[in-house]
């Protein structure tokens, strides 16, 4: 999910700054420093600091070459990787395509319920055909390998067996990126310095650190008295504000990350949802089509992104953004409609409603709690008597996993930049052998939708293989595993004097700042 750095995107060779320090402050802490632990974004990002992939991603997530210069298929299920020459980690020793076996192999080792070994599950076997030449071999045809392995992150081979505890010790932080690790305070700050022997170019930023600040108010503040130099999750509510100061800059993307409504479909009743009177049911109402069609049409979208989001937003029909590779084109979002909403439900046997709770994130995507208190309101209004809980982002999703929640508000970014990710990944049924569903929650399995999404990434005609995911994103978006509510808008500012480039992966990376030219 990195973005590339450098290469013909101009982003390094910068001048040194006159300030060589730079400190960034983030909503969301990493939870784990280990690379191939947990499919998490502010994880991620840390990572791509210090770490490199055989492939990254450039503007608009397309793939350009990374540690691998060139790739090639030789035969359906084989793919040949020429490696970089003259890389080296950062403890000097050189970088071989055995690294990137020990690295494929840790990685799908990988047990945590957010790892990412569900990606790392195509490849069948690596071989290294010469000391920079790799060969891959996957288990069945698989077209979309070079979007898979810019997911990996490559660390040396002597680490290949290293604890967790090893890198969250610094110990096993050794990486081939633009940064080197120097500490870790869990929950507050990374420290890291620059890499003069960096294959990318130029590092221009001596030391960095990447703090977290998990208070708007306070992250703002920060930067306007000069504690730090770029935050990441600009309120959307104060972008007018900081705009019209001119004491820093805003930077903007749309993202890939879609804000969804998950539901529990499994056969029991599940936590918090019971009859309107409070009494049991007698079955899952999140099962029933009907029901999942009426909390859609219950909600507004339009005034979820005016109000909740001032803006800062695009309303959405499906669970892949719009112009990304297999994303359906022309699929209007369901209207807004409570009467149709009380009539399906009708319809579905509750005329009543029922009660049920939405839980909720605090302070992981933008506006979460605002955005989940409006909904609960737009449900209820239709009988769908909803109260509200809200976790820190690790607790939420430890508690995801485990089947806690009937009803929850979450985000999934597209990383790969096409939409097999997502639909394998989000709504797939959940299968830990072939890494399926890796954050299926709730029970959803759709074998008809799963046939389609293997038929399409098993197709090598690019222009059959879109066509073929553009057909399954609209059987998603009709089935309603999750409710689609919109695509955030990425939000930076930086002091006046410096330059953010915005990648729509989401991902603050001290590479992407420069200092702005000097004004005439």
């Amino acid at each position: 999910m990195a973005a590339v750095w450098g290469l013909a995107t101009g982003m390094v060779g910068v001048a040194a700054q006159e300030r060589a320090e730079l400190v960034i402050a983030q909503r969301a802490a990493a939870t784990s420093v280990d690379p191939h632990a947990e499919n998490f974004g502010p994880n991620l990002m840390l990572a791509a600091h210090v770490f490199d992939r055989l492939i990254h991603q450039g503007p608009k997530q397309r793939l350009v070459p990374g540690l691998a210069t060139a790739w090639r298929l030789v035969d359906a299920t084989t793919w040949e990787f020429a490696l970089r020459p003259g890389v080296t980690f950062h403890d000097g020793s050189p970088f071989t395509a055995e690294d990137v076996i020990a690295s494929w192999r840790r990685a799908v080792r990988m047990t945590g319920h957010s790892s990412i070994s569900f990606l790392a599950r195509v490849i069948a076997g690596m071989e290294a055909t010469g000391p920079l030449t790799l060969r891959v071999t996957t288990r069945e045809p698989t077209p979309l390998l070079p979007n898979t392995v810019n997911q990996i992150v490559i660390i040396p081979r002597h680490l290949e067996y290293a604890a967790s505890a090893d890198f969250e010790s610094g110990a096993a932080m050794i990486g081939t990126g633009a940064f080197r690790f120097v500490g870790w305070d869990k929950g507050k700050s990374v420290r890291l310095a620059g890499n003069p022997t960096w294959w990318g170019g130029t590092v221009a930023w001596k030391t960095v650190e990447l703090r977290a600040i998990p208070d708007d108010a306070e992250r703002i503040a920060a930067l306007h008295d000069r504690r730090v130099d770029v935050i990441d999750t600009v309120p959307p509510a104060d972008v007018a504000r900081l705009e019209a100061g001119g004491v820093v800059r805003v930077a903007r993307t749309p993202t890939s990350r879609i804000i969804y409504l998950g539901f529990d479909v499994g056969p029991g009743v599940p936590p918090g949802t019971a009859a309107s009177d409070g009494s049991a049911l007698a079955a899952n109402p999140f099962r029933d089509l009907r029901v999942r069609q009426a909390v859609a049409r219950a909600v507004n979208r339009a005034a979820i992104v005016r109000d909740s989001m001032e803006g800062q937003a695009m309303e959405a029909a499906q669970v892949v953004l719009p112009g990304l590779f297999g994303a359906a084109p022309d699929l209007p979002p369901a209207p807004f409609d409570p009467d149709g909403a009380r009539a399906l439900l009708a319809q579905a046997g509750y005329p009543g409603g029922f009660r049920t709770t939405l839980n909720c994130t605090r302070q992981r995507y933008v506006n979460d709690e605002q955005v989940c208190n409006a909904i609960a309101l737009m449900l209820t209004g239709v009988g769908i008597q909803t109260d509200v809980r809200t976790f820190p982002a690790g607790e939420f999703f430890d508690r995801a996993a485990k089947g806690e929640f009937a009803l929850r508000l979450a985000g999934w970014g597209t990383g790969t930049g096409e939409a097999s990710y997502t639909l394998r990944g989000l709504l797939g049924t959940r299968d830990a052998k072939v890494g399926t569903g890796v954050s299926n929650y709730g029970h959803y399995s759709n074998p008809a939708l799963d046939a389609q999404v293997e038929a399409a990434v098993a197709t090598f005609d690019d222009g059959d293989r879109e066509a073929r995911l553009a057909a399954a994103s609209r059987v998603a978006a009709a089935d309603l595993g999750v409710v689609p509510l919109h695509f955030q808008m990425a939000l930076w500012a930086t002091r006046a004097d410096l330059l953010y480039t915005p990648t729509n992966d989401e991902f603050t990376l001290a590479i992407l700042v420069k200092r702005a030219p000097a004004a005439n």
